[in-house]
Order: C-alpha cells, then structure tokens, then sequence
C-alpha cells in the first residue's frame, strides 16, 4: 500500500514537471533527453565509486593488512627475543612442583638458631653463606648508616619534595598498612607529629 502510494506521488511530481517544462517551451523529447542523460550520469557516478570499492578491496587493503601484519609479526618476535622464557611460568606452579628439599643435613644437630655476634666477613663466609645452616646475626647493621640516618622525618620531607613520587608508589609499587588504617603511603607519611613520634597510637607499614 505504502509503495503504491510512493509511485502515485511520483506520477503527480512528474506530471507537474512535465507541465512546467512544456509552459516554458520545452519539447517533449527534449524533457525526456534530458531525463535520461541525467539518470545515466547517476548511474555513471554510482559504478565509479563501486569501481573505487571494489579497487581499494582488493588490491590496496590486502596490502595495508600485509604489511601491518608483517611489522606486527616482527615487533612480537623481537619481544619474544628479549623474554628468558618461551612460556612466562607462575612462580607459585614452580614452588608446588619442585622437587622436596633434604633438610637434614642444613638442619642436623640443630634444636635452635643460633643467634651470633662479632662476626668476621670470613667467619660467615666459611660457617654460614654456602652451607645453608640458618643463624641470627645480632649486630649485623651496626655499621649500617641508614640506621641513623632512616626514620619518619626523613621518608616524610623525601617524598614531599617530590609530590609525584607519592603517584608512582601507588600506580608502580605495594603499600603494606598491615593492622593501621593507612590506605596509601602517602596518608601514612601524613600522619600526626604526635603519633609519629610514638606518643599516640602504634603503626607499622611498609612499601
């Protein structure tokens, strides 16, 4: 109904067309010449962009996909050279399936750690660092600067002086609050004087 309807409004503008063109003193062929060099003009234009179509289709897509595929091909083998490992293993699968640790002879005559004092670089080295014995250094930082020189004030005015550091632990590293109320490291190095002093409530974290 609704085609129908299309084709009889057609006919009406036509109609009126025709009789506006003969008013004018157009001839009947001349209106209809003219008609049908228009229509093949249309269709001259729509086969030249089908033309276009179907020329980018096959010939110039196929080659962007190629050499697209081609770089891509060779970006992922270059980072394929760079990984140690063919397939990346989670480190937990390795814990699970390697092969049980003898522990007797590491840990044969023990029945505590010993806890040791004083002791020389070839001491350690020839008692301690290959034989996988475990023993407690007591003193074992106590040539170490950074335990004068590392304490709150000094995190604090660090991180400070560089306000995006404090962006890059949150999108780059951990922040451990354990059991304070901290939710980044940047509330925790703003803490008050008071507390971090050790005057208030007790904290530990770590990042």
């Amino acid at each position: 109904m609704a085609a129908t309807k299309g084709v009889e409004e057609l006919v009406v503008l036509f109609s009126d067309l025709r009789e506006k063109s003969l008013k004018r003193g157009e001839t009947l062929e001349k209106v209809r010449s003219e008609f049908l060099r228009q229509v093949g003009k249309d269709r001259e234009t729509t086969s030249s962009k089908w033309r276009n179509l179907k020329w980018f289709l096959i010939v110039i897509l196929p080659v962007v996909l190629a050499i697209a595929g081609y770089y891509f091909d060779v970006i992922e083998l270059l980072k394929v050279k760079e990984e140690l490992c063919l397939v990346d293993v989670n480190e937990i699968f390795i814990e699970v399936t390697r092969k049980r640790t003898n522990c007797t002879l590491l840990c044969e005559g023990l029945t505590e750690i010993p806890r040791v004092s004083n002791l020389s670089k070839q001491e350690f080295v020839s008692k301690y660092a290959y034989s996988g014995r475990p023993v407690v250094i007591v003193d074992g930082a106590k040539n170490w600067s950074a335990v004068g020189r590392f304490n709150f004030t000094f995190f604090k005015d660090l991180f400070d002086k560089n306000k995006e550091a404090y962006r890059v632990n949150e999108d780059e590293c951990q922040f451990f609050p354990y059991r304070t109320e901290f939710i980044s490291l940047e509330q925790a190095l703003n803490m008050s004087k008071e507390r971090s002093e050790w005057k208030a409530e007790p904290w530990y974290f770590g990042w």
